[in-house]
């Protein structure tokens, strides 16, 4: 009689094995910023200064200008015209994949734990691990489909504001005990 048994500290090895890095992308606070985030062709959304929304595709970027091809037709932007703006992003499709290899690898598991009880406890070495690995392919495959369908609309730019400071000082003097508040805007 055969069996295949797993420790769990070796299994969850196996399955968290291959850490990888996650890395957020910026939010630029000037045109010049914003060439490293889109291209042109990109397809975007614009905020301007009174809230108003234009959608269109990146002509060109400039230091100071950016230029969009709308349904309407070509629109100039300046730097200073625009609060923010949004770009269609998909979901990457790496953190799908691994949760689906998981995922079809806890399902292959618990299958053959099942049927290892079932009949008699025999489970042949070399088909355990072509049926994990056919489970992982499968449940990466679908987790990766999945993702593929995602998107979102992400913050790439936003207008730096030059906000107001508040300033507190103490002060100290004959006859003088108090606070200083400086505000500057």
């Amino acid at each position: 009689m055969k069996h295949l048994t797993m420790d769990g500290a070796i299994l969850l090895l196996f399955l968290c094995g291959g850490g990888s890095r996650v890395e957020a992308q910026g939010v630029a606070s000037s045109f010049d910023q914003l060439g490293v985030l889109v291209k042109p062709g990109d397809s975007i959304t614009v905020v301007e200064v009174g809230g108003s929304e234009i959608k269109g595709r990146v002509a060109r970027l400039s230091r100071d200008r950016l230029t969009l091809q709308t349904a309407a037709g070509t629109r100039e932007l300046g730097e200073p015209e625009v609060t923010l703006i949004r770009h269609r992003r998909g979901d990457s499709l790496k953190n799908g994949a691994i949760i689906g290899a998981i995922a079809g690898i806890a399902y292959f598991v618990t299958g053959a734990a099942l049927l290892g009880d079932t009949d008699g406890g025999d489970v042949i070495v070399g088909t355990a691990i072509a049926g994990g690995l056919l489970s992982a392919g499968m449940g990466a495959a679908a987790g990766a489909g999945i993702d593929a369908l995602i998107t979102h609309q992400q913050v790439i730019y936003r207008r730096a504001v030059a906000g107001s400071r508040v300033g507190v000082s103490p002060l100290f003097g004959p006859g003088r005990n108090g606070v200083a508040i400086t505000v500057t805007f």
